[in-house]
């Protein structure tokens, strides 16, 4: 099965979503503000009629979205996410996208800095998209986006896995 094209919750120019952070650095301390997301969810199902032939592996969900810090596509304040699951010829896609993106200051003052967490967004993404020779049409009213307010929270993000963006998915045939 080739991948021809992808499920998209937003592009390079227009992301699915933006974090901007509206905190105030403390007077005394110098640092950096700095984005950790952790996936939580991200499944793709795999389609034909009314045959659903099971969930994709996607290597390192649950798990730290990339590196630490998040990748700043325009600054340090500003971060934002465009989620793509690839789509197959001859199948239908349903895919299911769920992350929390921690928002962390970072002092730079002494030897050893740690970040110290000031809180997180929960947001979700999915949608449906069915095949007709070589192009995709998303299913009407399958598409659900979705994020809660800013929850303040000195709890650390954890992982035991990491998510490298580019990674083969693995489906079932």
């Amino acid at each position: 099965m080739g991948d021809l094209a992808s499920l998209a919750f937003g592009t390079s120019s227009a992301p699915g979503i933006t974090f901007t952070e509206h905190a105030t650095a403390p007077s005394s301390d110098a640092g950096e503000w700095e984005w950790v997301q952790f996936i939580g969810t991200f499944t793709e199902n795999l389609t034909s009629g009314s045959t659903e032939y099971g969930a994709c592996t996607v290597p390192g969900v649950p798990g730290l979205d990339n590196e630490v810090p998040y990748e700043y596509e325009f600054n340090y304040i500003t971060v934002v996410d465009a989620p793509a699951s690839p789509l197959f010829s001859g199948y239908g896609s349903k895919v299911q996208f769920g992350a929390t993106m921690y928002l962390m200051w970072n002092p730079t003052v002494g030897s050893s800095p740690i970040p110290v967490p000031l809180g997180s967004v929960s947001w979700d993404a999915s949608a449906e998209a069915t095949p007709s020779g070589s192009t995709w049409t998303v299913v009407a009213g399958s598409q659900s986006e979705s994020a809660d307010s800013f929850q303040a929270s000195s709890s650390f993000p954890t992982w035991s896995a990491t998510f490298y963006t580019g990674e083969t998915i693995t489906c079932p045939n």
